[in-house]
């Protein structure tokens, strides 16, 4: 049998092959950092972390906020190859975005200060990414 990986690669490589026909993603097979570290050469998309994006109506993105989080927190814990300390979640509103992203700017900031978005605060790199307020 030929082959160029050999050696801690190969066992590594070998390990994940083992856990993915098992079912499981290669994060969660629980390999050390050495052994993460042998095969990030290879790119494997299932050692990346994960973001998951919750899609909320307005009212729960504003006014209910905390109460989706918790929502959220609750699934999350749920996912059973979900790592908790690699992957993350985050809240959007497709809708609200849609929708303030056809507003001029200035129609916009006054908006999302009606509807209660601190833009200060509350928008942030995961947050209605597409919107900025000037």
């Amino acid at each position: 049998e030929r082959t160029n990986c050999v050696g801690d690669e190969r066992n590594v490589l070998l390990k994940v092959k083992n856990g993915l026909e098992g079912g499981l993603n290669a994060r969660s097979i629980g390999l050390t950092y050495e052994e993460k570290h042998s095969i990030k050469s290879m790119g494997l998309l299932t050692l990346k972390p994960v973001l998951y994006a919750f899609n909320t109506d307005e009212v729960d993105f504003t006014l209910n906020k905390e109460e989706t989080i918790d929502q959220a927190e609750a699934f999350m814990s749920r996912i059973g190859y979900c790592d908790r300390e690699t992957d993350t979640y985050t809240l959007v509103s497709a809708k609200l975005e849609s929708e303030v992203g056809l507003l001029d700017i200035d129609e916009r900031n006054e908006y999302l200060e009606e509807i209660g978005v601190d833009c200060t605060t509350q928008l942030t790199y995961h947050t209605l990414p597409l919107l900025v307020k000037d």
